[in-house]
């Protein structure tokens, strides 16, 4: 059980950006249960209020629960994923909200640790306004290039994805494939590919590089980057 009080935020767009840094009075409110066989059923209700003027219309509240378990299959596993979420406006928003949220995903890990991961997530658009979640790691779900790293667009965003995660030579490699549409019309987006490699070279130290590109068809332009990094534990 969690709840939290929210009276500042500093986004991942950093500080010079005008939605980097906002102030907002906001409830969030998580409720996790777990089974024995290691299925987690999870309840959540986040009611965010924004102060800044830019930010009005993403104050909302979405209430939305979710399940995540697993099957053994011998030494392999299936695992699998649901959630569900409405969402409406809240506070000073000055728009009328009514949006939802949902998302299934289906995986299997080999006995090798291969890991193997098909979803779909949709976030609905009316061509107005869209399901939004200021306060995601959007980086971490729709892809590195951060497309759609400022919000969902008005048609909203609707995500095919495949997922791969292998052991290579001591180090872990994941790569991702995503096909973004629009919720509503017809509407292409883009392509994006995504790959990371994260070498631990011993107890204290590992080196990670990762590389974004996506491939525009209805939305923004080629975009590519590059990162490489070197993380330190002690």
């Amino acid at each position: 059980f969690t709840f939290g009080y929210l009276w500042r935020v500093r986004r991942l767009l950093g500080e010079e950006h005008t939605l980097g840094d906002v102030d907002l009075r906001s409830h969030v409110l998580n409720v996790s249960h777990g089974f024995l066989n290691g299925d987690r059923v999870t309840a959540y209700a986040y009611l965010l209020d924004f102060d800044n003027p830019a930010m009005l219309a993403s104050s909302t509240k979405s209430f939305g629960v979710s399940y995540d378990g697993g099957i053994d299959v011998g030494t392999q596993r299936l695992f699998y994923r649901g959630e569900y979420a409405d969402q409406s406006d809240y506070g000073d928003n000055p728009n009328s909200i009514d949006a939802w949220y949902a998302n299934v995903e289906l995986g299997w890990r080999f006995t090798n640790q291969w890991v193997l991961t098909a979803g779909n997530e949709r976030l609905s658009g009316d061509g107005r306004f869209a399901f939004q979640t200021p306060l995601a790691t959007l980086h971490k779900f729709n892809g590195f290039a951060d497309i759609f790293a400022t919000g969902t667009p008005p048609t909203g965003l609707e995500d095919y994805y495949v997922r791969a995660s292998v052991p290579i030579l001591g180090a872990r490699f994941n790569a991702a494939w995503h096909n973004f549409r629009a919720d509503e019309g017809d509407a292409r987006y883009g392509e994006e590919l995504n790959v990371e490699l994260n070498w631990r070279l011993n107890s204290h130290w590992m080196v990670g590089a990762k590389y974004a590109d996506y491939q525009a068809k209805d939305l923004a332009v080629d975009t590519r980057k590059a990162w490489l990094w070197v993380e330190a534990s002690f």
